[in-house]
């Protein structure tokens, strides 16, 4: 699949097939996300997918706004380290690249922001990260149960000038 027709067809998905994904899918996507730029090059990440089905139900409960996580086939969490030096840059960028690596995949997925969110300290200790990692992404993962309907984006007018800002 090509770059820009991964992006066009990438919307975010809240409904999933219980259905699981092969590991190997699951290590490609993460594969691109360590391919990710980062602050100084540091790579100060952790990424925690978590498959098992009681597990993910339980982070699902903790994320107020992330209840379809328990349906999906897979959640990836996203972690930064004390060391980071773009931390939510860092975390956004490997997201992203997860995102559109799940979509060449034939996946769906769905962003819950978790930097500095209420539910994030209960995430973290349901899946045992140590001090000085925070948790700044829940990205669920899963084959599409129905298909989203894209939202209407701004058109491009919209949103580019040149050489400044218009």
């Amino acid at each position: 699949m090509e770059l820009y027709d991964v992006i066009g067809q990438r919307h975010s998905q809240r409904s999933y097939a219980k259905k699981p994904i092969d590991r190997q899918i699951l290590t490609r996507i993460v594969d691109c996300a360590r391919l990710a730029p980062s602050g100084v090059n540091r790579q100060e990440w952790k990424f925690v997918v978590v498959d098992d089905p009681a597990l993910k139900a339980r982070v699902a409960d903790a994320a107020d706004y992330g209840k379809f996580i328990a349906d999906a086939g897979a959640c990836i969490a996203v972690f930064y380290g004390d060391n980071a030096v773009c931390p939510v840059e860092d975390c956004a960028a490997a997201t992203q690249n997860m995102i559109l690596a799940a979509t060449a995949e034939g996946l769906g997925t769905c962003w819950v922001g978790s930097h500095k969110s209420p539910h994030s300290a209960a995430v973290k200790e349901l899946l045992g990260a140590p001090q000085g990692w925070e948790l700044a992404v829940l990205l669920a993962v899963g084959y599409v149960d129905e298909p989203a309907q894209p939202r209407q984006k701004k058109t491009l007018d919209d949103v580019l000038s040149w050489n400044g800002f218009a």
